[in-house]
């Protein structure tokens, strides 16, 4: 159900899982229209969905969907993919700067599709939340770098929250309009540790 504007962000119960079912999936689709329409990142579909890099890396078992929930309402989504044979996201709009971290030897990720309900964005810890949920099962998988991808107004935020940085920077993203990106690497031993706690 929708939330009204007047929505009580101290009243949010939050919990972050790992995405289950197919069923989920379609309601981060429904999620990232909604909030991308708001953001006139892309125009409203027919179908109410939007789904990136037309679902290749939400089909493959090294893909990870972080989920945020208040009760039963999804408000929140990241995902986590390990690098494989089909690539990663970066590699659309980026490739130079991904491949360039392959050649270090490094095991590799990135992390895409970080979106947010805009009543709940100024939530305590949602933000954070599905960051830290991403940056503990990276070190649980053994992942050593990895590259996310954000609009450049979150940049500084990230720099000083994770020590990551800045490594590319792209005038559009691939699939949606007027939305420049950075790109910006982070590794997992680099994180402060309050990030795994």
């Amino acid at each position: 159900s929708r939330s009204s504007p007047g929505r009580d962000l101290g009243s949010i119960r939050m919990n972050i899982r790992l995405l289950e079912t197919d069923a989920e999936r379609e309601r981060v689709y429904r999620l990232v229209h909604e909030e991308y329409v708001k953001q006139k990142y892309i125009t409203p579909r027919d179908d109410g969905r939007f789904v990136h890099y037309c679902g290749i890396f939400d089909r493959i078992p090294q893909t990870d969907v972080f989920l945020a929930f208040d009760g039963e309402e999804l408000i929140g989504t990241n995902s986590l993919t390990r690098d494989n044979e089909v690539g990663l996201h970066t590699c659309v709009d980026f490739p130079k700067e991904t491949m360039r971290e392959r050649l270090t030897g490094k095991s590799l990720a990135s992390s895409w599709r970080i979106v947010t309900r805009e009543d709940c964005r100024a939530a305590s810890g949602l933000v954070s939340s599905l960051i830290r949920a991403t940056v503990h099962r990276m070190k649980a998988l053994g992942v050593e770098t990895t590259l996310f991808t954000f609009h450049p107004k979150h940049m500084c935020r990230y720099h000083l929250a994770l020590g990551m940085e800045m490594i590319g920077f792209s005038e559009k993203t691939e699939g949606l309009n007027s939305a420049p990106a950075v790109l910006m690497r982070a590794y997992t031993r680099e994180y402060p540790e309050r990030w795994f706690r």
